[in-house]
């Protein structure tokens, strides 16, 4: 099971969300950020974990660990909504995931030390005329 509050089906007719906020599209951008956010967490937990039983977790990114049931992915939500767990699950189940997930690699960045206006990428360099090595 994905998670416990997915046992059952939730009423999602008129009556019962007429008196919910109107969502707009800041809104609707601002919740799935939100929740993409939370996928890439409790994905890189999950994969650091083992992913199998009597897999290690540390608790709340301290040097403390306990042991788990490492197949479930619901055991890494640290108190993140099991939403997150049913975008995962579908962005699987449509090959999204890596496109959900999109981030830049940790070995990329900008250096903004230099007034040149130049990025500096992994030993190049990049500025308005030309990519060089620096």
């Amino acid at each position: 099971m994905l998670h416990e509050d997915f046992s059952s089906a939730i009423d999602l007719g008129y009556e019962a969300v007429s008196g919910m906020e109107k969502l707009d599209p800041t809104k609707a951008k601002s919740k799935f950020l939100k929740l993409k956010n939370d996928l890439v967490y409790v994905k890189n937990n999950y994969e650091k974990s083992g992913n199998g039983e009597g897999c290690l977790t540390n608790i709340d990114d301290s040097f403390e660990f306990e042991q788990i049931d490492g197949s479930a992915k619901k055991n890494f939500l640290r108190g993140r909504s099991p939403a997150t767990l049913y975008l995962w699950e579908k962005a699987e189940e449509f090959d999204l995931l890596d496109s959900v997930t999109q981030q830049l690699d940790g070995a990329i960045g900008i250096d903004l030390s230099s007034n040149d206006g130049s990025i500096y990428l992994i030993g190049e360099c990049f500025n308005s005329s030309s990519v060089q090595t620096c």
